[in-house]
């Protein structure tokens, strides 16, 4: 499962997804580094794609510019992925998601927000909707990064594991190593972490990891929120990304902001 799972991260930093290319890219100024995002779609209500680890924002295939017909989208590069600038600070959870607390107020400003997040992108999602949760209306979490997985453990996989990763990502941009770097070590920054019941949480797991029994921990007490095992592998979305914008479509109607 460990080597499939980065023979399929291999592939994936190495391919391309660049249906919303042709919309401008923008930049912003936050803790002394320049952001890029692309901020586009119609509405009062912004969906908020957060990548997955090393992955940037044109990492969503057609995703984003499906839903921008139904509401705003906001896609951004962490500092070092994709060619955004790089910074020194370090690559934690409550760094990052700081960043997008800021993302999210200079660019959105009042606008109501659902959060997409895939894989590590999950850990910062949740942390940031559990530390900052006034406009955050919605998860959508895709195959989350989940604590327990690692937790579970047995060190001569974590070993393998730690191999492995090791050298997939020594020839990945700075910003992608230094992800990596901090990877194993993030997941205690998610204790003590959970979500107010006002947020609606869907959690999508794929029948290829097996994870959905820690991913299941993810939900809230919302009446709404729900958890789907779909069949496919880490990135199913990209391949069926019908699935999560049939979601957000029905969410956001579901909250009343259809512009």
């Amino acid at each position: 499962m460990i080597r499939l799972l980065w023979l399929n991260i291999l592939l994936l930093l190495f391919a391309s997804h660049l249906s919303i290319a042709q919309v401008e890219t923008q930049t912003v100024m936050i803790d002394g580094v320049n952001i890029q995002y692309k901020n586009f779609g119609k509405g009062n209500l912004t969906v908020v794609f957060e990548a997955g680890m090393g992955e940037g924002m044109d990492n969503w295939g057609t995703i984003p510019e499906s839903v921008s017909k139904f509401a705003k989208v906001l896609c951004y590069n962490r500092p070092g992925i994709n060619g955004a600038p790089e910074t020194k600070d370090l690559a934690t959870v409550p760094v990052m998601a700081n960043r997008l607390d800021q993302l999210i107020q200079q660019v959105c400003g009042q606008d109501s927000i659902i959060l997409v997040a895939h894989s590590m992108g999950g850990y910062i999602a949740r942390y940031e909707a559990g530390k900052h949760p006034k406009t955050i209306m919605a998860l959508v979490l895709i195959d989350p990064s989940a604590e327990g997985v690692y937790e579970n453990m047995s060190l001569k996989e974590m070993q393998a594991y730690v191999k492995t990763g090791d050298s997939v990502f020594a020839t990945q941009p700075p910003g992608a190593q230094k992800e990596w770097k901090h990877y194993l070590t993030n997941y205690e920054f998610m204790r003590g972490i959970s979500i107010p019941k006002k947020i609606q949480v869907y959690v999508f797991s794929s029948s290829e990891l097996n994870f959905y029994k820690y991913q299941h921990k993810q939900l809230n007490k919302n009446p709404w929120s729900q958890h789907f095992l779909i069949e496919g592998g880490h990135w199913f979305h990209l391949k069926q990304p019908k699935l999560i914008v049939d979601l957000l479509d029905q969410v956001v109607d579901k909250l009343n902001y259809k512009p």
